[in-house]
């Protein structure tokens, strides 16, 4: 019984620590994203484009 929990745990921290870094992922592809939106923001902005017309 003993070996079935601690397997169990041991899952379920390994799961934990996947979720951890699914989210520091997740979190750095969202910056990723706004500061190309923003960028190109400011090129089309600067070139006279719309940028709607764009995206």
């Amino acid at each position: 019984m003993t070996n079935g929990a601690e397997m169990i745990t041991k899952r379920l921290q390994l799961a934990a620590k996947l979720v951890k870094v699914a989210k520091i992922w997740l979190v750095s592809q969202i910056f990723v994203r706004n500061r190309q939106e923003n960028f190109l923001k400011i090129v089309y902005a600067t070139d006279g484009q719309n940028e709607r017309s764009f995206l």
